[in-house]
């Protein structure tokens, strides 16, 4: 795969949003599907909401890893 180029910054950016992926939102989701099974009074919808939501968070999360890890730092030049 090709390097991506970051500055530092873009690098701490995106490990944080990779990391608030994986601990807060990916759970919040997984949460979702379970207690849109759990009601069944909604209907499917809201359960495919929910599974489509934690496909999103799942595929960002892989995009995520893939930057990082082809990460090559960019020395920023302050003029």
């Amino acid at each position: 795969a090709l390097p991506t180029y970051l500055s530092g910054e873009g690098l701490r950016e995106a490990l944080d949003e990779l990391e608030n992926l994986r601990s807060v939102i990916r759970q919040e989701s997984r949460g979702d599907i379970q207690q849109s099974q759990e009601l069944r009074t909604t209907g499917n919808a809201e359960c495919e909401e929910a599974k489509n939501g934690l496909a999103f968070t799942d595929s960002r999360i892989l995009t995520l890893e893939s930057l990082v890890n082809q990460a090559v730092i960019i020395d920023e030049v302050h003029e």
